[in-house]
């Protein structure tokens, strides 16, 4: 799977889903534009793909700037 954006905060979704037990995933940030950042996390399939991860209640992000977690628009220090 590959994502790019000059529209902002995107959410993308991985081409398969979970529903239960212990996973992870490994990313690999290619390349950001001088201003760019990106967050990365979880989300449901209700999760607002036109705003960032950790948005909205069906998605939880961390922050590449300082590491903070963020769910409800609440960013918290992790």
């Amino acid at each position: 799977l590959s994502a790019s954006s000059t529209k902002g905060y995107r959410m993308v979704r991985a081409t398969r889903g979970v529903q239960e037990g212990t996973w992870y995933y490994e990313i690999v940030v290619e390349q950001l534009g001088p201003t760019g950042h990106t967050r990365l996390g979880w989300s449901t399939q209700k999760g607002d793909v036109q705003a960032p991860v950790g948005f909205d209640s069906n998605s939880y992000g961390y922050r590449d700037l300082d590491g903070s977690k963020t769910h409800v628009a609440v960013r918290e220090t992790y």
